[in-house]
């Protein structure tokens, strides 16, 4: 949109199609991340009953034999699987000269039993944000690894996203509002 001051053309850069993209692209991201926290949410629940189960089940093992463990791989595999997240179980022998607080620093190639598998491969992408719980069963010690809250990480993403588009569109609105005062300040100066 164009208009013509005093012979000279000016462009209102507060209607620019630039700017009402971003402003549209910045809404869209808000609700986005809206509707992402409230799938998060009912997604955290189901998680944390699945979760809840799981540990009570730990805690209640008084010796780990075949059929425990195959509960336990195939309890991790299940909660991996259908919330898409990176938990794991290392299992360790007790030794005498081991605290309960030493077994969460032991590397996971010494576990007698690990699930799944590949949790060695993935432990250092993911031990910034990684909470360890213990069990005590029999002679063993279970360290128990999983990620609180992963869910989230999408719906901030987009908030962020909104977030940074807003600035952008509130700054181009601040330099729109002076070129407008500048222009008046301009004319009046002019007559």
């Amino acid at each position: 949109m164009t208009r013509e001051l005093g012979g000279e053309k000016m462009r209102y850069l507060g209607s620019n199609k630039i700017v009402r993209f971003t402003i549209y692209i910045s809404f869209l991201f808000l609700i986005g991340g809206l509707i992402s926290l409230h799938i998060a949410d009912s997604k955290k629940v189901e998680y944390g009953k699945f979760r809840d189960q799981f540990v009570g089940k730990l805690e209640n093992y008084k010796e780990l034999s075949h059929k425990e463990l195959l509960e336990i791989e195939t309890s991790i595999n299940g909660v991996n699987k259908e919330f898409h997240t990176l938990e794991s179980v290392a299992v360790y022998l007790k030794r005498n000269g081991n605290t309960d607080i030493s077994y969460y620093d032991l590397d996971l190639k010494d576990a007698e039993h690990l699930f799944p598998g590949n949790s060695i491969d993935t432990r250092s992408k993911k031990e910034l944000f990684t909470v360890s719980e213990g069990f005590e069963v029999g002679n063993y010690f279970i360290v128990h690894r999983y990620i609180p809250d992963s869910y989230y990480a999408f719906p901030i993403t987009l908030f962020t996203f909104s977030g940074i588009l807003f600035i952008i569109w509130l700054i181009s609105q601040i330099r729109y509002a002076y070129d407008i005062r500048q222009l008046k300040y301009r004319l009046l100066l002019s007559r």
